[in-house]
């Protein structure tokens, strides 16, 4: 399919895999075309010799040669090759001068540029093949994840029974020896996933090479084919220019060629063949994180699955932070330059967000079956594609394009489910009458790092959840009704509003995006109290953003506050 833009050249028009094939194609043809003319100009200057037999000859052959060109430079050839009949009469000198300084110079440029040509294709050549090892790499790390955390949920399983297969009461030792294995099997599996992480990374990686080698192959090309077709247009010149010199008689021919070479231009020539062969870029797909966690057929208990799934949950996100602080220190070095690397670097770092992201959004949506709920929104599912090997292991894919490809924010693209940090929680240790936070996580039979992971999010389970991208937010949890003003309002600070939010209770105030409020306490239940416009309440404090903080010398009350 042709590209039909206004703005189109190499570097738009053949920037993926099926365009580079064209492209190449492209080249054997234009540099077979230079040969053949070279061959044309050779037997023209035979034909001088032989007259008009063998001039009649030819003039057929070269038509076959420029029948299916197009653009401006083809046009005066095919004037050319048209008119060879009339060139009957031309002297001798005419084709001595016609091999030395046309036929030669042509050839000669023949074969430079198909040397030329060669020296983009290893890039590219070693791009495709790099991509191609990574991604193998990648399934192998994914196989070696999924096998070692099966044999460390049969460990697991093995550990949390007292007693053998013949229904005898294991000794404390024996107890003790068998969740020493799990704990290390655990270690193992942890060890893995982050080995998969860095590979799925740095796949991602190989095919952003890969297409920056495309990048740079189609723009080699393009600067070699302007060049071809300007050192053409010159031979061309001098060829009209030795007939004119030869005899008046043909002069009437060479007006009409040298009408086409005025109508010779390059840039034009390369649009042309551009939008006639190129094809629509289209970017190769990216491949996500699948956990093993998230197949239900894989044998695992529910508080297993969820403790382990929101594990991965936090890797992704401490890469998705890694990844944002590097697309900001990319963004303000392109306000000191303009470069295609630059842009392609923004471009990139939205690839990789946007793969983390739909990562993330899969084990959330995973999250959310377990417990039965509906499955969270997000404008990348649309473009998720989830398959099986043919072993069954699942491969879940990203088609994002980029022309629909928003600037990538983090998670916030996916409509808010109920809190990660409370379904986190309740797979480490079962919810009873009383609140999350005061549930005991301790208790619970499970590997350390599965305990320390469900203490830290039980403690941010209490605080109301903002809103998520363009969807409603949660409604945020009561206040206390313990929690009262203070005797003195002292300001803290002052915080900026991040989201709207309107007040359900009396001791509570109305916030809009944007609003700053001066601060004066604090509370650990995720409520603050703020004074806004004369009057004084309570609000979310996940809906704010503290800016400033006003301490006394002899004040440490503060020192442990949360930040938002």
């Amino acid at each position: 399919m042709a590209v039909a833009t206004d703005q189109v050249n190499f570097t738009t028009a053949f920037v993926d895999t099926t365009g580079y094939e064209e492209l190449r194609k492209h080249i054997r043809e234009s540099t077979e075309f230079t040969k053949e003319l070279a061959l044309i100009l050779e037997e023209r200057a035979e034909v001088e010799i032989g007259y008009a037999k063998l001039l009649n000859k030819l003039t057929a052959k070269a038509n076959k040669v420029t029948k299916h060109k197009s653009g401006t430079l083809c046009a005066a050839w095919s004037i050319l090759c048209g008119q060879f009949d009339t060139e009957a009469t031309v002297h001798k000198s005419a084709a001595e001068t016609i091999i030395k300084d046309i036929q030669k110079p042509l050839k000669k440029m023949a074969e430079q540029q198909a040397k030329s040509y060669k020296l983009f294709e290893s890039p590219v050549d070693k791009a495709v093949k790099s991509l191609t090892d990574s991604r193998a790499e990648l399934m192998k790390k994914k196989k070696s994840v999924y096998s070692k955390s099966k044999d460390s949920q049969a460990l697991l399983s093995q550990a949390s029974n007292t007693t053998n297969a013949k229904g005898k009461r294991l000794s404390v030792k024996e107890v003790s020896k068998a969740k020493g294995k799990s704990s290390k099997a655990d270690e193992v599996v942890v060890k893995s996933e982050m080995e998969y992480m860095k590979q799925l990374l740095m796949s991602e990686k190989s095919r952003q090479d890969h297409e920056i080698a495309l990048v740079e192959a189609a723009s080699t090309v393009q600067k070699l084919e302007i060049e071809r077709i300007n050192q053409q247009k010159n031979l061309l010149n001098l060829y009209t220019q030795t007939i004119v010199n030869t005899t008046p008689k043909i002069k009437t021919f060479c007006d009409q060629i040298n009408m086409a070479l005025a109508a010779v231009q390059p840039e034009e020539d390369v649009i042309a063949i551009a939008k006639a062969k190129g094809k629509p870029p289209q970017p190769t797909y990216q491949l996500l994180m699948d956990a093993y966690q998230e197949d239900i057929s894989n044998g695992m208990s529910m508080n297993e699955r969820k403790t382990f799934t929101a594990r991965h949950i936090k890797i992704i996100d401490e890469e998705i932070a890694k990844e944002e602080r590097k697309k900001d220190d990319v963004s303000r070095n392109q306000k000191n330059s303009s470069t295609t690397s630059t842009h392609l670097q923004l471009m990139h770092s939205n690839d990789v967000i946007n793969m983390l992201t739909a990562s993330k959004y899969k084990l959330l949506a995973s999250i959310a079956e377990m417990d039965g709920k509906q499955r969270p929104s997000c404008g990348m599912e649309q473009f998720m594609r989830i398959n099986k090997d043919k072993q069954g292991t699942a491969v879940s894919t990203l088609h994002y394009p980029r022309t629909n490809a928003p600037e990538p924010k983090s998670t916030r693209n996916i409509s808010a489910i109920p809190s990660l940090a409370i379904v986190t929680a309740a797979a480490v240790a079962p919810v009873a009458a009383a609140p999350v936070a005061a549930a005991p996580v301790a208790a619970a039979p499970g590997p350390p790092a599965a305990v320390a992971a469900g203490s830290v999010v039980a403690e941010k389970a209490a605080a109301p959840i903002p809103p998520a991208g363009a969807y409603a937010a949660p409604p945020p949890p009561p206040p206390p009704p313990g929690y009262q003003e203070s005797e003195t309002n002292k300001v803290l600070g002052q915080c900026t509003i991040l989201y709207d939010y309107d007040a359900t209770d009396d001791d509570q105030i109305d916030i809009k995006e944007g609003d700053v409020i001066n601060l004066l306490e604090k509370g650990d239940d995720g409520w603050w109290k703020g004074e806004k416009e004369g009057r004084i309440g309570l609000f979310p404090a996940s809906y704010a953003k503290q800016d400033t903080d006003k301490r006394d010398d002899d004040s440490s009350d503060d020192d442990d506050s949360d930040r938002v």
